[in-house]
């Protein structure tokens, strides 16, 4: 999602606040929630993994050549190299939050800034009390853009 937000992350919990939309990925359970909250509504999505938005693990560390070290939003990272579907893709990792702290490939890039460590409530994880489930449908009832509860 371009712009700016918040990342929230509790191993490999993690919840994406933006303006327009809140994202809380459950790799655990295999599923992405959506929440609409001014409609207090959520969908739900298959977990799809994505290299840049997940915790850098010892696999993806094989798989990757160590080109340096740089500071980046005031954590050392070691930057990696890696093919990607469309090229090389670089990837700056700080063993402190184990996950990549900056992306960057041919069309896209991530910038994480104002990194606090600390701990993180459980419940950022969960789908808040009183949020409804939608579904996309091609003959919804009643809601705007073909919208279903």
């Amino acid at each position: 999602m371009p712009g700016k937000g918040k990342i929230y992350m509790k191993g490999r919990l993690m919840r994406m606040e933006y303006p327009q939309a809140v994202t809380i990925t459950r790799a655990d359970k295999g599923v992405v929630w959506i929440l609409m909250t001014e409609q207090n509504m959520y969908m739900e999505q298959a977990y799809q993994p994505h290299p840049g938005m997940e915790n850098w693990t010892p696999e993806m560390e094989k798989k990757a050549k160590k080109v340096g070290t740089e500071s980046v939003s005031g954590l050392t990272c070691t930057k990696y190299e890696m093919q990607g579907y469309e090229g090389t893709v670089h990837y700056w990792v700080s063993k402190k939050i184990d996950f990549p702290v900056k992306m960057e490939d041919v069309n896209s890039s991530m910038h994480l800034e104002n990194i606090k460590i600390g701990k993180v409530s459980g419940d950022l994880f969960e789908i808040p009390s009183g949020y409804q489930k939608f579904s996309m449908t091609s003959g919804g009832t009643g809601m705007p853009g073909g919208l279903s509860k």
